[in-house]
């Protein structure tokens, strides 16, 4: 387990951790077409808080050729859905 700040301040480079959320991103969809994530979750999985994981997250998931957008936020945390962009599209 990596204990980390809750502060801004990460050594965690942007493009990288943009890339690095990608790729979580899509192991977490795997074969389902959509999942509702939290951003604390992800933030587990990765050296960056929350709140820096919500700043990168649709830029990640238009990375990985998802569709991601803030679903609710009740104060302590956000979820957001996230689902394949071709699905998506499909829907319409």
């Amino acid at each position: 387990m990596t204990v980390r700040a809750e502060s801004d301040s990460s050594p965690y480079p942007a493009d990288q951790l943009v890339e690095d959320l990608a790729n979580l991103l899509d192991d977490r969809l795997d074969d389902d077409s959509l999942a509702y994530l939290h951003s604390r979750d992800l933030s587990d999985d990765l050296d960056a808080n929350a709140r820096r994981i919500g700043r990168n997250l649709v830029d990640a998931a238009d990375r990985a050729d998802l569709h991601a957008e803030k679903w609710s936020h009740n104060g302590r945390s956000t979820t957001w859905l996230v689902e394949d962009r071709d699905d998506q599209e499909a829907d319409r």
